[in-house]
């Protein structure tokens, strides 16, 4: 009986021994794998605001091409900015804000002028349709910091790219629709319905489009800012940081020279953030949560960098270096953006 019970005990000893080695093993493979998709280890580590990071670790695992730490965050909106975060930042030494947020949703934000975040930056610049009395109005005598609201999406750049879109069919029925809602809420209803089911079947592929099309001069305005030294370290933003900040970075790192598949790393790093905000009011590429549907808008699924690219090049006739030549970013720009954020840049 003796021999039987040691018996046993060695056997469960055994079994939790090999369980164990097992799932560690399972865990240890698992890390390997996010260590390769998604390298979490790239966010900083904050209190309110949500996905922030230094893009400086994106490109390290190129042997020859490496960024300057320090020049560049691109983060959730800053509004939410509990005072740690606000010290983050301070820290940080950011002398710039780009905000990407349409006109509509500045003038949503109730900490757009009171909050600590923006107490030393005075602003600079405002691109967007019905610029909003207070935003233009924004003084912060002494201050060092500058603030530029560039909006390179809004709800009436979302409608007309959409309706061009249309079939001639469909956009008969919207336009027919849209002018009886005027008298009918079910007629104006019935327009914005349809349009909605284009936009979530093109998802956030078709959002970038839109930017592409119709923000050149902003998105070449924005990456004149990134290639100024002198307005570094930046933080770039919109509502998540994931989808408009998104395409600005993307144009970025191939800028910098970039893989395409570094960059859709790096995008779907962004994969968890309204997930983290954890806010159904949070905005998306500028629309409300309600109107969208969220298994589409709300990840940063990777073959939205693929989609993106591709109109980039398609738009440039095989080249995205020649759509920034013909939108004003030329080959000395980009040369003097690279010399900004590359440890040793190469002229183009």
């Amino acid at each position: 009986m003796r021999n039987l019970s040691f018996k046993a005990l060695i056997f469960s000893s055994l079994f939790v021994v090999g369980f164990t080695l097992q799932a560690l093993q399972a865990r240890h493979s698992c890390l390997i794998m996010c260590s390769d998709e998604i390298n979490i280890s790239r966010m900083l580590n904050t209190d309110a605001v949500k996905n922030v990071r230094d893009i400086s670790g994106a490109l390290d695992v190129t042997d020859d091409l490496s960024i300057k730490p320090g020049r560049l965050l691109r983060t959730g909106c800053v509004s939410s900015c509990s005072p740690l975060d606000t010290e983050l930042f301070q820290r940080y030494g950011v002398k710039t804000l780009i905000d990407l947020r349409s006109m509509d949703e500045l003038s949503r934000d109730d900490a757009l002028l009171s909050h600590a975040m923006y107490r030393d930056f005075t602003v600079v610049e405002v691109q967007g349709r019905r610029k909003p009395r207070e935003v233009v109005q924004i003084e912060a005598p002494g201050a060092v910091g500058k603030r530029h609201f560039v909006s390179i999406l809004d709800e009436s750049i979302i409608r007309g790219g959409l309706l061009r879109r249309l079939n001639a069919k469909t956009k008969s029925k919207v336009l027919l629709f849209g002018l009886a809602g005027i008298f009918y809420k079910r007629a104006k209803v019935t327009a914005r319905t349809a349009l909605l089911e284009h936009l979530n079947s093109g998802g956030l592929s078709l959002l970038n489009e839109m930017i592409i099309d119709h923000s050149a001069a902003r998105l070449v305005y924005i990456l004149k800012l990134l290639a100024n030294e002198e307005s570094h370290p930046v933080a770039l933003y919109c509502t998540a940081g994931k989808d408009r900040t998104g395409l600005i970075v993307m144009l970025l790192f191939h800028v910098l020279g970039a893989s395409d598949a570094e960059i859709r790393a790096d995008y779907i790093l962004s994969d968890s953030a309204y997930r983290d905000i954890a806010d159904d009011d949070a905005t998306v590429m500028s629309l409300k949560q309600q109107d969208i549907d969220s298994s589409v808008f709300l990840r940063a699924p990777a073959h939205v960098v693929t989609d993106t690219l591709g109109y980039l090049r398609f738009k440039g006739g095989g080249s995205i270096n020649a759509y920034l030549d013909r939108n004003g970013f030329d080959v000395s720009w980009r040369n003097k953006l690279r010399k900004a954020f590359l440890k040793d840049p190469r002229d183009e």
